[in-house]
């Protein structure tokens, strides 16, 4: 991913096509980071290519979304089947299969609306699960297409506010240096007791 990042840095006036592509092919599970797309473009459109700010949302919020409707096809299509085809059954097996399911059972639409939120896979995961389901389609592009928009701007305007004050934020950091290693310090401390305590503890728990 570092170096898909730094590849699309060197070809900022083009960014938006290459990560319009990206998302794309997160939507046939390529192992991809949406978020990470997302906030990249934020960062190009505030220190590499301003003039492109707008094209690199409409990128980011477009590709995103159609990435949604990939997975909800693609599960559609395949059907149950899907645990048994590469490269999805990486992403799906039966367990997980039935407990979004449930989930879906039990929360309905909110699961599909509050699962965008979640990434690292699970997102593509609820999606072809509703396609699989067979969810009515055009339930599934409203709600998710509202949720999309809420991700996509949160997370834009992070990336944004990140890149324009980068210098205050590391500035900040480096003045807090000595009490961030200080409360790491503690916690590895804490750690450590705990798991000295734990293992003190063991030969009694055995005898007992």
């Amino acid at each position: 991913m570092n170096e898909l990042f730094n590849f699309i840095l060197e070809q900022a006036q083009n960014a938006h096509f290459y990560i319009f592509g990206l998302f794309l092919l997160a939507g046939f599970n390529v192992p991809v980071s949406e978020d990470l797309l997302i906030v990249s473009g934020a960062i190009i459109s505030v220190n590499f290519a301003p003039h492109n700010a707008t094209v690199l949302f409409l990128a980011c919020y477009m590709g995103a979304y159609l990435s949604d409707i990939i997975c909800y096809f693609v599960g559609r299509r395949l059907g149950p089947r899907i645990i048994s085809v590469k490269p999805f059954s990486k992403l799906i097996n039966k367990k997980r299969l039935d407990t979004i399911a449930g989930f879906y059972a039990k929360y309905g639409i909110w699961a599909l609306f509050f699962g965008r939120f979640i990434p690292f896979g699970v997102r593509n995961a609820l999606f072809m699960s509703a396609g699989i389901s067979k969810m009515n389609f055009g339930k599934f592009a409203l709600v998710d297409l509202v949720s999309c928009t809420i991700t996509t701007l949160i997370l834009f305007s992070l990336g944004r506010s990140f890149a324009e004050n980068y210098e205050v934020l590391f500035d900040h950091i480096a003045r807090s240096k000595w009490f961030i290693g200080g409360l790491a310090a503690l916690v590895v401390l804490f750690l450590w007791y705990l798991r000295r305590k734990k293992l003190s503890g063991s030969p009694g728990d055995a005898l007992s």
